[in-house]
Order: C-alpha cells, then structure tokens, then sequence
C-alpha cells in the first residue's frame, strides 16, 4: 500500500501549513482516497481501503477502482475494476451513471476540482470514499512541518470496542521524495487520549493512484500497509490499511483502539475560527453512519445546511435520495464554543433529528422539536478549517438510537460538509 502525494507551496491564510498558489484545476483530476472496509452479505464481496477516482469534467467521464481489494470473481457477481461511466450535473452534486446502466447508478460525488472529492459509489447501502487529489506529474508535499487535524471512518467490524480514536493530529512534512511524520494525536470521543506511536516515514514513486511514497508495514502501523493522501491545497488522506486483512476478513491488529480506520482532515487552522462565518455558509454534504444497514436504515446521504448563526447552523437530508430538490430543515447542528487549546475544534456538538425510526422516544437523547415532534439528540466533536477561503467542516457523533438495535458502542454517525 501507499502514501500518495499531492502539490505543496508557501503558507496559506489560517491554515498554518504549506499551500498558496496550488495550481489550478485541469480538464481532468485524479483522486485517491479511503474507505472503510465492507464485507456483503454473500460471504465474499468486499471493498475498502484505497480507491482510485478520476474525474473529466469536460468531457463529463469518471473512472473508479478499488485499489486495495482485487475483484471477486467466485462470489456473488460483485463489480470488475475499474468502472467508468458518465456524469451530469445534479444541483451542486455530480451524478455518475455507469456504462449501460441506469442513470445515477454509479452514485453521487461532490468535486472540489483538482483539490478533493467524496463520492458514494452506489446507492445509499455503498459507504463513502473520501479523496484528495494525487498528483500525476511529481513527487511533492508540504515542504514545511504542517499540523493535519482529522476525523476517523468508523468501521463494521464488531472488534472495534470503546475506547476507540474519533479524531486527532498528525504533522507532516515532504522534501519531494521522503515525508517524514511526527506528533501522531488520537482521542476518544471524550478526549481522552490513545497515545499511538507515530508512523515512519514514506519514500515516494510512482504508481496507479499517481506518484506515492510508501510507509512499509512496521509496529507504529500495526504490520499494515499506510497510505497517505495530501492534495495540492491541504487536503488529507490517511488510509491505516483497513483494506489489507485476509481474504473476506478484515485485518487483525493489537490494538483495535487506534486503527485500522481512514483518517480524514485537512490543515489546522493557524487562528481561531470565527464560528458564526462558520455556520453562516452554505453546505452540502454526505451524512455516515457505519452500522446503519445491519437495522435497515441508509448508511451514505447526500445533506445539506445553511443560514446558521451564532453557533447552530440548520439543514436537512435530501429526499428520497434526489439531490435536484431543496432538502427540508429538521436538523439542527449546534457547534458550541470551540475549543481554546486546539484551532478548529470543537468538543461539544449537539445534533438534534426526527426521531425516524421511534429509536428516542421515551430515552435520554429523545426530545422534541418546535412543533411538538420526537427528535433524537446525538452528541460529538467536529473540526473546522479554511481552505482556499471556503470552510470546511466534518462531525463525528454517538448515535445512541442505535442503542435499541443492541449495538452499543458502534454507532458513529459522520457529517462531511463542504462551502458552496
């Protein structure tokens, strides 16, 4: 497995790190990301880990392949990578239809062209894969020492028990050919610290995901393969090797704590953020929530929010999965103060939702809304930065609805939001 590389530069307004003047956009992006490992439900189809996706915006055309697992040919008809297809716009989402399939059939993706993308590679039941754009022409990085904050995947494999890592920090920095990692940071959703040793370095080269370096397995990486993602504008992927168990399993490590997960972020804000710009933006989204399918429900849906203030933005998921409409407004994300020790986090998110699935009545994170209608309340953190002058913001929260479900302890619900 890999670390790949994106563009890196002079230092950018409040990111703290090293990225003015990316380049621009071309016709055509390549992305890498990660996501989390799954295992269908014939017994031998699985996907996650690292991912290929390549996007033509003119010539509306994109590609993907899961790169960490090869194709099942034994099992139950699952894909044959890569898959290509055409895209079409569909309100601020693309709308990817595979060849010969129906329209919309290779899911939904948000681009920030030549910088990153997040795509759902399927329907609602497909989990996200979450890129930064891989450089095609170089070995590059941030040549200056960057402090990434992120959020983990949670994933579906029942040995991830609390505590576990919701979010953290890792530094960064590249010479071109050689990165070089230190002051790895992860935290339990109460902020207790894991303290996980720190990766080695990667050496870079080129290769199908676009020029990478890579970080051998070793005992700061569990004996699993690292992949690391930074595009041109700060950007971050770190894919922990959760695609590099056994064949129809998922990897076995010592400390189940800590990884495999994909970790997602971008730079650190160098400043404190100004919260009410923050949730005053307009937004669109996917919303994860990993153990979601195992009761029935959507585990991947495209969300959108706006016309916040203060500290509680508003928004809603889209109905009946059609992005081209306008979402209702029964979400309300209240970002509480951030934190005074760490730019861009906050440690005390409260989301409150329709009670959908009559999970919350009666409970301790059951409410109400204005209108008298049951609500489910979820707690988390979120991180916030500013890339290229649109904010960014990502949310990790206990869904505690799915306790009815018997499965405590493994309920991440995730909101990845990005300006419009």
């Amino acid at each position: 497995m890999l670390l790949v590389v994106g563009c890196g530069g002079g230092k950018s307004s409040n990111s703290g790190s090293s990225f003015s003047n990316p380049p621009a956009a071309s016709q055509t992006n390549n992305y890498a990301g990660t996501q989390t490992y799954k295992l269908f439900s014939d017994g031998y189809d699985e996907t996650g880990g690292v991912w290929n996706l390549i996007l033509d915006d003119v010539n509306q055309f994109f590609t993907y392949t899961d790169i960490s697992i090869p194709p099942i040919t034994f099992g139950g008809g699952g894909p044959t990578y890569p898959l290509e297809g055409s895209t079409k716009a569909a309100g601020n989402f693309i709308r990817l239809s595979l060849n010969g399939k129906s329209s919309g059939s290779g899911g939904y993706a948000i681009e920030i062209p030549g910088r990153a993308a997040i795509m759902r590679p399927g329907d609602t039941s497909v989990l996200p894969v979450i890129s930064a754009a891989a450089s095609t022409s170089g070995c590059q990085g941030p040549m200056q020492n960057t402090t990434f904050e992120f959020l983990t995947l949670w994933p579906l494999y029942n040995n991830m028990a609390p505590p576990y890592a919701s979010y953290g920090s890792i530094q960064a920095s590249s010479d071109g050919s050689t990165w070089k990692f230190s002051n790895l940071q992860m935290f339990t959703p109460d902020g207790t610290s894991l303290n996980p040793p720190a990766p080695s370095t990667g050496l870079c080269s080129y290769t199908t995901e676009g020029y990478v370096a890579t970080i051998l397995p070793g005992k700061e990486t569990q004996s699993l393969p690292w992949t690391v993602v930074v595009g041109p504008s700060g950007y971050m992927v770190i894919d922990q090797g959760q695609g590099n168990g056994p064949s129809e399993q998922p990897p076995q490590v010592s400390n189940a704590s800590i990884g495999p997960f994909g970790l997602v972020g971008f730079p650190q804000p160098s400043s404190q953020i100004d919260t009410n710009a923050l949730v005053s933006g307009n937004y669109i989204g996917f919303t994860y929530e990993s153990y979601a399918d195992a009761v029935g429900r959507p585990v991947t849906q495209p969300v959108a929010f706006s016309r916040g203030t203060g500290t509680v933005a508003t928004g809603g998921l889209y109905t009946n999965d059609d992005v081209t409409q306008t979402p209702p407004d029964n979400l309300t994300m209240d970002l509480g103060p951030e934190d005074s020790q760490t730019n861009g986090l906050y440690k005390s998110v409260t989301v409150t939702m329709p009670d959908l699935y009559n999970s919350c009545v009666n409970q301790s994170y059951g409410g109400t809304d204005a209108n008298g209608n049951p609500t489910c309340i979820a707690h988390g953190v979120a991180i916030a930065g500013l890339v290229e002058g649109k904010y960014v913001l990502y949310v990790a929260l206990k869904d505690r609805s799915l306790e009815t479900k018997g499965l405590v302890g493994t309920a991440e619900l995730e909101y990845f939001l990005y300006q419009q």
